[in-house]
């Protein structure tokens, strides 16, 4: 294997050192496995997104989380990423708050709420619907508010 693969050579001699795959990855430095797994958020919530723009375009639907409240701009590193705001997605912070799950509601401290689209909401219509520039993902984490319609359903299948 070619000297530049370093980390992968890494995984391959711990591989045959332990023979066990967990043990063969923890050998490698933890910047690098932070790095491979931010990575792989990534990549999870670019192809989520993008499934969430050939589904529903840029309107908002029913399940969609959006982010009420405080009247800041959703793409400033407030804790939720963008979605349809601006040409490509912001990655924002992980949103930090309490989780309500029967409500459909993750509260913010000082940042607003983020809520799940009801059916009721969509009717008030343009006036006091959602914004399509406060539609928002989460990335991947423990204790995180998803989409509850098929984008969440294709979260937790990956």
């Amino acid at each position: 294997m070619p000297r530049e693969y370093a980390h992968e050579r890494t995984v391959l001699g711990g591989l045959l050192r332990f023979a066990n795959c967990e043990r063969a990855v923890l050998q490698l430095p933890y910047s690098i496995r932070a790095l491979w797994i931010h990575a792989y958020q990534s990549w999870i919530w670019n192809r989520v997104a993008c499934r969430r723009l050939q589904l529903y375009g840029a309107n908002a639907v029913v399940g969609d989380l959006t982010v009420e409240g405080e009247e800041e701009s959703v793409d400033e590193g407030d804790g939720a990423t963008s979605v349809v705001d601006g040409d490509e997605p912001n990655h924002g912070n992980e949103v930090q708050g309490k989780v309500d799950r029967d409500r459909g509601t993750l509260s913010r401290s000082g940042r607003g709420t983020v809520r799940v689209v009801t059916a009721k909401d969509l009717e008030r219509g343009a006036g006091g619907g959602p914004r399509a520039g406060a539609i928002v993902l989460p990335l991947l984490g423990r204790d995180v508010l998803y989409p509850m319609n098929e984008i969440g359903r294709c979260v937790a299948l990956t």
